[in-house]
């Protein structure tokens, strides 16, 4: 109906980006620049389109430019922030969620994210004050979510299950939340049989979502941990084999195949991608608290890994 109205082909690129039809979308969002280069949110879609297509360089030049464009805007903030939070860059994304904070100091997205990256830093006190901010605001799952796992860290198990389903109850077809919380079932003592129910739930629901979505490292590397807990070690091997075919590995897909590997009893390999990990920029906070890596951490070869 009109060719030539930029938020026309934005919409459409972002639909063909959701659908990872690379070469479409990125005609769209390019033609929707050419018809409005001051337009922030063409920019910061232009960046998540190089960030999935693992051109980070490209990624983070968008990024800065829609925040650039419009100031007060705070999703390239909650975007960008992300995007550096998995590259590892966890105090660049807690700064630059800050600088969203400002803009928009009752956001639930930009309070739980800036939450995460401070567990990550070990400011737990920092990550409790954001999450318990959020919660005042407005309970959701990922806020839910993202306080178990602060607490499973810091070895609060019960604590951190009680979150953890929470976030089931609000949301019961994402996997994340009931691999979450059958991880704090695991080491709460007597909970095995609960434990392997939720994993199972997490299995089915990962697999379903990586049927659609088959290129996502992560992913495919939380489904690895998830058949190695369970005792399933011929999945787990398989489902590694197909991560390490990824063209885009991140630090955290690093890091689930080194637990994968080491709870399957592969150590030279587990100390492969934990080297990976490390190397990536991966948390070493969350490296030493991994409660999976207590019999790892007696072996040399992790504690020369640490030490340089």
């Amino acid at each position: 109906m009109n060719g030539d109205l930029a938020a026309a082909h934005l919409s459409y690129g972002i639909v063909l980006l959701s659908m990872h039809e690379w070469d479409s979308a990125d005609r769209e969002l390019k033609h929707a620049l050419e018809l409005n280069p001051l337009n922030a949110k063409t920019s910061m879609w232009l960046g998540e389109y190089y960030s999935q297509k693992n051109d980070p360089q490209q990624a983070e030049q968008f990024y800065k430019r829609s925040i650039q464009l419009d100031p007060a805007y705070w999703l390239p903030y909650g975007r960008y922030g992300t995007f550096l939070y998995r590259k590892a860059r966890y105090a660049e994304a807690a700064s630059i969620w800050e600088q969203g904070r400002v803009q928009a100091p009752d956001n639930t997205i930009i309070l739980k994210n800036l939450g995460a990256a401070y567990h990550m830093l070990n400011k737990y006190e920092e990550a409790s004050a954001v999450f318990q901010r959020a919660l005042e605001l407005r309970p959701s799952e990922p806020v839910y979510n993202n306080l178990g796992t602060a607490r499973f860290f810091q070895g609060r198990y019960t604590a951190a299950a009680e979150a953890f389903e929470k976030a089931v109850e609000l949301n019961p077809t994402y996997y994340l939340y009931w691999g979450n919380l059958a991880d704090a079932r695991r080491w709460i003592p007597g909970n095995d049989a609960k434990a392997k129910e939720a994993y199972g739930h997490a299995i089915d629901l990962a697999r379903e979502k990586l049927a659609a979505i088959p290129d996502d490292p992560e992913l495919r590397g939380s489904l690895a941990v998830y058949y190695a807990k369970i005792g399933d070690r011929q999945h787990a091997i398989e489902t590694l084999g197909q991560l390490e075919q990824s063209e885009k590995p991140t630090p955290g897909s690093h890091f689930k195949a080194m637990l994968a590997y080491e709870i399957s009893g592969n150590r030279d390999k587990a100390l492969l991608e934990l080297q990976a990990a490390m190397r990536a920029g991966y948390s070493i906070v969350e490296i030493k608290n991994e409660p999976e890596l207590i019999s790892l951490r007696k072996d040399r070869r992790y504690q020369e890994l640490i030490a340089r």
